[in-house]
């Protein structure tokens, strides 16, 4: 009888102990401003408040926030929390939304979300309204560079002072995608209002796609001079379209591609101090009042380096379609050791490229390769060069120029 006992407390054990068996539960939270006396975070009966359903939370958690109206700063300092709101699947989101009946409107004086912890999701929200007042994080969307994961999906982020303050660690990938950037220029003391997304803090390991970026005075994309080196890295910024300029200073290692910029002020996109292997590909450049691709030393930083533009089309700038430097700066700026190739530069009201010197090989453009380009139209000059060797390059230059298609420039010879 012993022996027949054995095989059932096996098979309870196996039972007991299978694999799984401890997992955690990961719950769905709800919350509706048009929530009853009773709440308990159940669909029947939602929390009030987004806070409310965060402090209720546990890491897994899915908070769901219903059309409404959320008058809170919400700090999420737990991993792994997904919030959704009502617009968490809308297509389309970066050509907006009108009807606020049908949002979750987050709305705070000083700040809306501050994210703190990792593998944090926000999508399908509007975020809105941040002022600039005493202890205001001045954004809609704040994220601490401590941590990593964010995905910041299919959100309206309008009419703040900037719409986002970047910053990720990069142990995980981060992913903001999907989202309308809009008029955020409330009036604030400091030098970045107008920013649609402000990289304030180091930021690695984040792809920015498919957004759109309409209205913001500023820049639609600032990644900023800290004191680190590099203080960006690993950045993919792909498929945006938007109506003011991309600046990027201590980047290293990124991709700028098939972004589509049209007017705004400024350079459309600016290269600057210690930039470095960057590729820069794709891009559809119209119209901007200044340069198309600009690059320039702006706080005794190290020239951008080793870059590779390729494919892009450029037309119709207020000023160059690609430059480093400006003529006649005393440190003027530079772009080394680049390849330029297979650009399309059209229209522009100065030059189509511009190498600028003052006249010293230590602070000019020098080890750059310019081939296979159609450099064609371009009121002033299509390709000038100003730099002086050393290294020596093609005509007295610093730079190397081969099969370009081009008909006007200085020296003559290098079209």
């Amino acid at each position: 009888m012993k022996r027949l006992l054995v095989l059932p407390v096996v098979l309870a054990m196996v039972v007991t102990f299978a694999p799984g068996a401890f997992a955690a539960h990961h719950r769905t939270i709800f919350v509706d401003d048009n929530c009853g006396a009773t709440h308990n975070g159940t669909k029947k009966h939602p929390f009030c408040t987004i806070n409310q359903g965060l402090a209720a939370a546990n890491p897994g958690d899915t908070i769901r926030v219903a059309p409404g109206f959320y008058n809170e700063l919400v700090d999420v300092n737990k991993a792994d929390i997904k919030l959704l709101g009502p617009q968490a699947k809308h297509i389309g989101t970066r050509a907006g939304r009108a009807d606020l009946r049908k949002e979750a409107v987050v709305a705070h004086d000083a700040g809306d979300f501050r994210l703190d912890q990792n593998n944090i999701t926000v999508r399908g929200f509007t975020i809105m309204d941040v002022q600039d007042v005493a202890g205001s994080l001045e954004a809609g969307i704040s994220m601490n560079q401590l941590f990593s994961g964010y995905k910041i999906i299919n959100n309206v982020i309008r009419n703040n002072v900037q719409g986002m303050a970047l910053g990720a660690s990069g142990v995980g990938a981060s992913l903001i995608s999907g989202n309308l950037f809009l008029a955020n220029n409330n009036a604030s003391a400091g030098s970045n209002s107008g920013t649609g997304i402000d990289g304030a803090f180091e930021t690695h390991n984040v792809t920015i796609k498919k957004n759109s970026f309409r209205n913001n005075n500023g820049q639609s994309i600032l990644f900023e001079r800290l004191a680190v080196v590099p203080a960006h890295s690993k950045l993919t910024v792909a498929k945006n379209i938007a109506d003011s300029p991309f600046l990027f200073y201590k980047t290293v290692d990124s991709t700028i591609s098939r972004n589509q910029l049209k007017g705004g002020n400024g350079s459309a996109l600016f290269f600057g101090d210690d930039d470095a292997r960057i590729i820069v590909v794709k891009n559809t450049i119209a119209a901007p009042s200044f340069r198309g691709i600009r690059f320039r030393i702006d706080f005794g930083g190290a020239a951008p380096t080793q870059f590779t533009i390729t494919r892009n089309k450029i037309q119709g700038t207020g000023i160059d379609g690609i430059a480093a430097g400006d003529p006649g700066d005393a440190t003027p700026g530079a772009l080394t050791n680049s390849l330029i190739t297979r650009n399309t530069i059209s229209g522009s009201d100065g030059d189509g490229i511009l190498f600028a010197s003052n006249g010293a090989h230590t602070s000019q453009s020098s080890g750059n390769t310019v081939s296979r380009n159609v450099i064609l139209g371009n009121r002033h000059l299509d390709v000038e060069d100003l730099t002086v060797p050393p290294p020596t390059g093609t005509n007295g230059t610093a730079n190397t120029y081969s099969r370009n298609r081009c008909q006007t420039s200085s020296p003559a010879s290098i079209c």
